[in-house]
């Protein structure tokens, strides 16, 4: 700052600070984050990534891509290491029965232990993202199309009730969910890299939300990382490049917000909601 003497702090604590090229505002606050399983001492400042995380009980369970899992205390930021002797892990969840499952090394793991070995029809390319219980087996979500996986004979393959939407066949699936609303608990909701798509248990896809869409159906944009849906069954949509999107798959009103109209960044992985209501968005340029 090329600073010339000229200052003022507010009412509220700012300071402003006159300078050669213009008028600065500094606030200065108190950091509220903590970091946890961060290496500030890092080669080339590459520390620990983080491939998916679960809360329960207090308790988040962190996979990691190169460092096995952590079981980390809410409360006390305690780490416990588990999975250590695998060095990539990507997906997990909670079933209905409260296991946690993780696929790694070629293998379902139940609670931290091997369960069963999957078949090589579903280990053809890497499982970004599991969704328990549905019709009674896993789906796994890859980079390259929707597999099925079912724990009791280990029997598993490609998901096949394509219902004409073969698009799913060929795209990157990062994130499943379950709707929340009662009425439709039994749907599925997947974001690829080709749109969204709903899935009916026992019935297959049912419908794709997308940039060639048309009506309702419509989106601005296809590469989807990941969805939050609100108690009022909005969905908030993180895109890898289109930014924000606010849809309404019901009646199929959608709002984008990217830098052409001021949102900070057009890379997002992921969107929460907080107990006050706020949004917290993981983005290319931080926590937004």
């Amino acid at each position: 700052i090329d600073f010339n003497g000229a200052c003022f702090v507010d009412r509220s604590g700012v300071l402003w600070l006159g300078g050669g090229f213009g008028l600065y505002r500094i606030d200065i606050r108190r950091n509220r984050f903590r970091q946890l399983l961060y290496q500030p001492e890092a080669p080339g400042g590459l520390g620990i990534p983080i491939r998916g995380i679960l809360e329960k009980n207090r308790q988040l369970y962190v996979n990691t891509e190169r460092n096995g899992q952590y079981r980390l205390d809410v409360k006390t930021d305690a780490q416990t290491a588990h999975f250590y002797e695998i060095a990539s892990l990507y997906g997990i969840a909670e079933d209905t029965t409260g296991d946690i499952l993780t696929v790694a090394n070629n293998a379902l793991y139940r609670n931290g232990n091997h369960e069963i070995g999957l078949p090589p029809e579903v280990l053809q390319y890497q499982i970004w993202t599991i969704l328990p219980d549905f019709e009674d087996q896993l789906l796994l979500g890859t980079y390259y199309s929707l597999y099925q996986f079912d724990p009791k004979t280990g029997k598993g393959g490609p998901f096949k009730k394509w219902n004409g939407f073969d698009d799913l066949g060929g795209a990157e699936i990062i994130f499943m969910g379950r709707s929340k609303k009662r009425a439709l608990h039994e749907t599925a909701w997947l974001c690829t890299s080709k749109g969204l798509f709903r899935l009916a248990e026992n019935k297959g896809v049912q419908e794709r939300f997308w940039a060639g869409g048309s009506g309702k159906n419509y989106l601005p944009f296809d590469n989807l990382h990941h969805y939050y849906e609100d108690e009022n069954g909005i969905f908030w949509i993180a895109t890898g490049g289109g930014g924000l999107l606010c849809l309404d798959p019901l009646r199929g009103m959608v709002k984008q917000f990217s830098r052409k109209n001021g949102f900070p960044c057009d890379v997002i992985y992921a969107v929460y909601e907080d107990d006050a209501g706020q949004l917290w968005i993981p983005s290319d340029i931080g926590l937004i």
